[in-house]
């Protein structure tokens, strides 16, 4: 059992447990198919069908990344929606990450980090 199945477990038989996304960073991944790979076409059905609403739905019990397809939602168990990071009210209470600040921020980001590391 992981950690996320675990916590959902214990919260969803009543344990005065929580998640709260108050200030969360909310980030996103992509899944790309390198140009030339060997096995292309099966990797992109693999992708196609991983974005499926029902797939993205059945991952919520293992893994705690809330689905990308808005549609899955639907599928899934009714008390575990408020503690997915997707659910749309915890979107409201979060902030995306966003590349083009950290692209060129990086750097003294890193640095005031170490300084305040070192105090």
């Amino acid at each position: 059992m992981t950690p996320w199945t675990r916590s959902i477990s214990f919260i969803m038989d009543g344990e005065p447990l929580g998640i709260s996304y108050e200030g969360a960073a909310l980030t996103f991944e992509a899944w790309v198919v390198p140009t030339g790979a060997p096995h292309a076409e099966n990797a992109m059905k693999f992708i196609n069908w991983a974005l499926q609403p029902k797939p993205q739905a059945e991952l919520t019990k293992y893994i705690a990344f809330g689905p990308t397809n808005k549609h899955a939602m639907q599928y899934v168990n009714p008390k575990l929606t408020p503690l997915l990071s997707s659910n749309p009210d915890n979107i409201k209470k979060g902030f995306i990450l966003s590349g083009d600040w950290w692209g060129p921020n990086l750097d003294k980001v890193n640095e005031q980090w170490n300084e305040w590391k070192l105090k």
